[in-house]
């Protein structure tokens, strides 16, 4: 749920999925691309939502050290298509975190 600054109260409807890749890859936005194409395509529901979110992580945790990154890609479902419709996805801008920890 939502409130703005006016008091008006507005439902959010999302679709999120977050996914753990175990080999690293320098193209998250293409990865997130396909992952979405796949929420839409299988999932006809999703395209009644406001945002699809999807984070992408990459890491590992040896026991004694670990580190991890994370793309995070959130657009609405008519946005992710027309990202999805563009072939070229490495010049496509992502929001990217990355939390690095050490035991």
């Amino acid at each position: 749920m939502y409130k703005n600054m006016n008091s008006a109260v507005k439902n959010v409807n999302y679709l999120s999925t977050n996914v753990v890749i175990s080999e690293k890859n320098s193209n998250f936005g293409a990865m997130a691309n396909h992952f979405a194409a796949t929420m839409l395509e299988k999932y006809p529901e999703s395209s009644a939502v406001d945002s699809v979110n999807i984070t992408i992580t990459h890491g590992y945790d040896i026991g004694i050290a670990s580190e991890w990154n994370s793309s995070n890609f959130s657009f609405s479902p008519s946005k992710w298509r027309e990202r999805i419709a563009l072939k070229s996805s490495t010049d496509l801008p992502s929001e990217t975190t990355t939390l690095e920890s050490v035991n």
